[in-house]
């Protein structure tokens, strides 16, 4: 990792005032994450930009897509699909 710039946002969707660390990682590989984190970690909503143009969005936790796909009010909805621990995924149409 190069470098990971934290700042506080705020959801303003749910009525009140949430804080949640978020920022960007910029890998020695070329590869950018920019999302939510806990710690150190990716964990929540973000966005993973490959050094070859794939892009993954949605949901990480501990460092690993969790779900990819369409979101509302930060959670699945729509098109996406649930990745497993293990490594199988779901689709949700």
């Amino acid at each position: 990792m190069k470098n990971h710039s934290g700042r506080q946002v705020d959801n303003e969707s749910n009525m009140k005032t949430v804080s949640a660390p978020k920022g960007t990682i910029n890998y020695d590989n070329g590869d950018v994450y920019d999302g939510a984190f806990q710690g150190p970690t990716a964990h929540g909503i973000g966005k993973m930009t490959f050094k070859d143009g794939r892009i993954c969005e949605g949901i990480w936790e501990d460092g690993k897509i969790e779900y990819e796909g369409e979101l509302a009010d930060g959670k699945p909805h729509g098109r996406g699909k649930k990745i497993y621990p293990k490594g199988d995924r779901r689709r949700r149409v």
